[in-house]
């Protein structure tokens, strides 16, 4: 938001009729404030014909008074000099409905009373080139002068588009940086554009943003810095001011971008989906995706008010939604994200926020929701502002779409949703799933291995062309031959397979990843008590994307543990790279590729990738196409090494795999690792096997192995093996009880001599386990490090058993992969 975080909508009211509000403020509160060069200048704009387009703002600084929307209280807020804001009785309060406003010159006259006030103008008819790049006069370093030549090329390449020289530029500027807009006509309605940028040699961040229709720029007024803000419009008709036509904006655009590579700025990155490859291998689903997102002119611009155009993102400011958020609503050729809510959305979620059902079953811009808290959400959907606005559900939306683009549609069921209804949207759209799955397969084998030499083609040789291209069926008696599915490790493993392991931070779920491929890469015959049967002298790659710190240490663990000596490390067949591939890019896969084949030239057995959002940088998780990708580029390695790929990744707040459902539903097997952060028994649960039984979970311990020189770290074991068959929770509750023991004094021994505190005996009274269960127990948890013997009194030098604190255990660098 450009005040505070807070949701508010202001009700409508005349512009300066009857205010309310509870927090009076006058100039004695802001001795600050100064004379306000409005007055000096307000005189010459509206001369000058912009009139139409000016609103008064509160000074940096001002408490600001408005309505919340989710209470509809009044509430007060610290002004950052950008807000269209009214004064009235020592009073400020935000405007309302500013955008529409006609002001004349009795408002004028009240605005020269305003203490402190600036001016803004409202973009539309004029249109502005904000080059956010804040750079001091007294800053000296190469950075500094990056920025500095950045300016000059913006400047440069507009004046260009524009057709004048680079001193007629009808600018607004402050003396104390470098900071600064340029001013244009807009003959026709422009979308916004915003480029960010990142200095390769210092990661300093600069935008150069259009300000188009709904938005407002302050021209005059004080800095919160204190300098004053001039604006060569008080000496420009608005009929002079230089025309920009859309055509115009794109050359400009490419021409800074291609500027700032120059001189050493990248453009950034962010949640949203940028412009790639469409011939890239993608799922049906995704290219249902993207054939409705590339006819978005039919429908889009119904639902928000959007500019169509020929590029690839189309941006909504928050001003023309009618909303207080401060980022955009992105809405490219190929996916929508919403910077302000900080989500993703298909086009019937997107439609079902924002449109408005009316009874003949059309749908409008119905404006924004509310927005709010809401759980681990900071800008849910948490009420409606307009009660006559009749939002559409998703069957709505699907109907109202699919009729938009096809024509005459049946009705959607009442439950249908975007996912569960692909088929009947590809037919609406005209894409078909068998010619898309033959050209996906095709693209596979060419995106990624095209340049690899001596390498087979990824799904055979090339039909003859004497031979008719058709599809292969299977007979039911020769789909009843089929192999049954083979594991690589029993019940967990599947054999040339694509799966994710999953957990919250801490979850030491990358401590389980690295046991299975050093079981693998040792040639281990079982995995904790289950069979492992994996091709002779197999390979591991692992893919370590958060960098090797701390894996020599783990790995040297791991050997310890299995008393596999030092001196035969070289028999292990694993291999790191310490560093991510981003298998976003098909060269980067291709590169993988070659390094398999060519650098290992060994037969693969796993690759692990650690993890999977280092793998995908600059991608949005939560968007389908992007994920999508990524697991395009898993299966690609899969099917060409004939290997399982794991994929190690992060839990959502919620406590599930985070980002797209794509990953859940790509992956052949799913496991979630639970452990909470500190302690050392958790719990792994299958949530899918697709060719097994799932739903099962299995417990674990994670052993402290001691490397000398202060150094340690952790191996799991599977905690059924070696703890009495006490359950993880027991384990958790004795741990528990033993610890309010030491806290009270009266710490549990070893000794059968100390009575009532005698381990054993308490065990079998509290938790009903019999005398072996009990001492294999104690064994185990003092092995494992979850306990230690310890003085508990020194001046009585009474003696027993403390849980270790999680400073106390190994592997301090236990989160670097987690």
């Amino acid at each position: 938001m450009n005040i505070a975080q807070d949701p508010v909508r202001l009700q409508p009211s005349a512009l300066f009729g009857d205010l309310v509000g509870t927090h009076v403020i006058g100039r004695q509160d802001h001795p600050d404030l100064g004379a306000s060069p409005l007055s000096e200048e307000i005189d010459r704009l509206v001369s000058n014909g912009y009139l139409s387009l000016l609103r008064p703002c509160a000074p940096a600084g001002a408490t600001c008074s408005f309505r919340d929307r989710q209470t509809n209280e009044i509430v007060d807020k610290i002004a950052d000099g950008k807000i269209p804001s009214q004064f009235k009785n020592g009073r400020w309060f935000g405007l309302p409905d500013w955008r529409n406003l006609a002001p004349n010159m009795r408002d004028v006259d009240g605005w020269r009373q305003y203490p402190g006030a600036g001016l803004c103008l409202v973009t539309g008819s004029v249109g502005a080139f904000d080059i956010d790049i804040k750079i001091a006069p007294t800053e000296a370093s190469p950075e500094a002068d990056r920025g500095r030549q950045l300016v000059a090329e913006v400047n440069r390449i507009v004046a260009g588009v524009l057709g004048v020289p680079v001193e007629r530029l009808s600018r607004r500027w402050r003396e104390n940086s470098t900071s600064s807009l340029v001013f244009v006509a807009l003959p026709e309605p422009i979308g916004k554009r915003k480029l960010q940028f990142v200095d390769q040699a210092t990661g300093c961040e600069h935008a150069i943003e259009f300000m188009a229709a709904g938005q407002q720029v302050v021209i005059t007024g004080l800095h919160k810095s204190g300098a004053r803000l001039r604006s060569s419009l008080i000496d420009t008709p608005i009929s002079e001011l230089p025309p920009l036509s859309a055509a115009d904006l794109d050359r400009g655009i490419a021409a800074i971008t291609s500027a700032a590579a120059r001189i050493g700025f990248d453009l950034k990155s962010s949640k949203a989906p940028v412009a790639r490859d469409h011939d890239l291998p993608v799922s049906f689903e995704t290219a249902v995706l993207r054939e409705v997102m590339s006819r978005r002119a039919e429908w889009a611009s119904a639902v928000v008010p959007c500019i169509p155009g020929d590029y690839h993102e189309w941006r909504v400011s928050s001003a023309e939604l009618d909303r207080e958020l401060e980022e955009d609503l992105s809405i490219y050729s190929d996916g929508i994200f919403d910077h302000g809510t900080e989500r993703g959305h298909t086009p019937t979620s997107l439609i079902c926020e924002f449109g408005n059902l009316d009874e003949s079953g059309e749908i409008s811009f119905g404006g924004s929701p509310i927005y709010g808290r809401s759980g681990d959400e900071p800008f849910a959907v948490v009420g409606e502002p307009d009660p006559a606005v009749l939002r559409p559900n998703e069957a709505s939306a699907l109907t109202w779409l699919c009729n938009t683009l096809a024509g005459e549609s049946p009705p959607f069921p009442a439950n249908a949703t975007w996912a569960g209804s692909i088929q009947e949207i590809a037919n609406s759209v005209g894409v078909s799933w068998g010619e898309h799955e033959q050209h996906r397969q095709n693209k596979l084998a060419a995106t990624y291995f095209e340049d690899l030499t001596e390498v087979e083609p990824l799904f055979g040789p090339e039909p003859s062309s004497a031979v008719p291209d058709v599809f292969k069926t299977l007979r039911l008696d020769q789909l009843l031959d089929l192999p049954d599915p083979k594991f690589v490790v029993a019940r967990h493993l599947p054999e040339r397979s694509l799966g994710f392991l999953f957990g919250a931070p801490g979850a030491k779920k990358s401590f389980l990843a690295l046991d299975w491929a050093m079981h693998l890469a040792f040639g281990k015959t079982s995995w904790h008590g289950d069979d492992i049967i994996a091709k002779p002298a197999g390979v591991v790659l692992y893919l370590a994307g958060e960098g090797a710190h701390g894996m020599k240490a783990r790995a040297e663990a791991w050997m310890q543990h299995h008393q596999i000596p030092l001196d035969q490390r070289s028999a292990g067949r694993f291999h790191l790279l310490p560093h991510s591939v981003d298998l976003m890019k098909p060269e980067q896969v291709k590169k993988l590729a070659a390094t398999l084949r060519l650098r290992i030239a060994q037969p693969i057995v796993a690759v692990v990738v650690d993890t999977v959002s280092r793998s995908m940088p600059g991608a949005d998780e939560n968007l389908q196409k992007d994920m999508t990708l990524f697991v395009g580029a898993c299966d690609a390695i899969k099917s060409e090494f004939d290997c399982l790929v794991l994929g190690v990744h992060h839990a959502s707040k919620s406590g599930d795999m985070r980002g797209s459902t794509v990953l859940l539903g790509a992956g052949d097997f799913v496991f979630r690792m639970e452990c909470k952060q500190g302690h050392l028994a958790g719990k792994l649960h299958c949530e899918k096997q697709k060719d097994a039984p799932d739903g099962w979970s299995e417990p674990y311990r994670f052993e402290v192995v001691h490397l000398g020189d202060g150094r340690s770290s952790l191996v799991p074991t599977r905690a059924s093996e070696i703890n009495g068959d006490v359950s993880h929770e027991r384990i958790a509750l004795i741990l528990d009880a033993m610890q309010a023991a030491w806290d009270t004094r009266k710490p549990w021994a070893k000794s059968s001599k100390a009575g009532e505190r005698c381990a054993v005996r308490r065990l079998a009274v509290d938790f009903g386990i019999n005398a072996d269960q009990a001492e294999t127990l104690i064994t185990f948890l003092e092995r494992t490090g979850d306990i230690v013997f310890d003085v508990a009194d020194a001046k009585s030098k009474l003696r027993g058993f403390r849980v270790v604190a999680r400073n106390d255990q190994g592997d301090e660098d236990e989160n670097a992969f987690d």
